[in-house]
């Protein structure tokens, strides 16, 4: 964007409003998800397992999102569902990304459009997987999306 709007008052003022009664915390996935109950929806986004040896973008935080965080979150996911707690998860098109997950989520393919990276030529359209614990409606719409990011 050439000019992009730095500050919005009245989406900034909406955002205070429907904030209001909510809880912002800074802690781990683990901590955060405790208080998920029955009904709620949560959605899981993240780092993705890297699709090769070179993609290796994991530094979100001072410490990597390892493999084995990677299973730790689905053994949260396995224990939201048991609890009756909605959960849609994206991360990368990998066999180990269906391995860690596929137990717990239905993994759907999708495709993303990705308008940043360090070489032009990794830019554009890349298969990602969206997991979901819970029936959709129609998995055609799913597997249609198109994610822009």
């Amino acid at each position: 964007l050439k000019d992009p709007t730095i500050f919005n008052e009245s989406n900034l003022r909406l955002v205070h409003s429907r904030l209001q009664n909510s809880k912002i915390t800074n802690t781990n996935f683990t901590n955060a998800l405790e208080y998920a109950t029955k009904g709620d929806l949560v959605y899981l986004d993240p780092p993705y397992i890297p699709l090769n040896k070179t993609s290796n973008f994991s530094k979100y935080a001072k410490e990597d999102f390892s493999v084995l965080d990677q299973y730790a979150l689905a053994g949260v996911i396995e224990g939201l569902s048991q609890r009756g707690v909605r959960v849609i998860l994206s991360n990368s098109d990998t066999k180990l990304t269906r391995e860690i997950f596929g137990n717990f989520l239905d993994l759907h393919k999708v495709t993303a459009f990705r308008s940043i990276s360090a070489k032009a030529s990794s830019r554009g359209d890349v298969n990602e997987l969206v997991g979901v614990n819970f029936k959709i409606k129609t998995k055609l719409e799913l597997v249609k999306t198109r994610l822009v990011v």
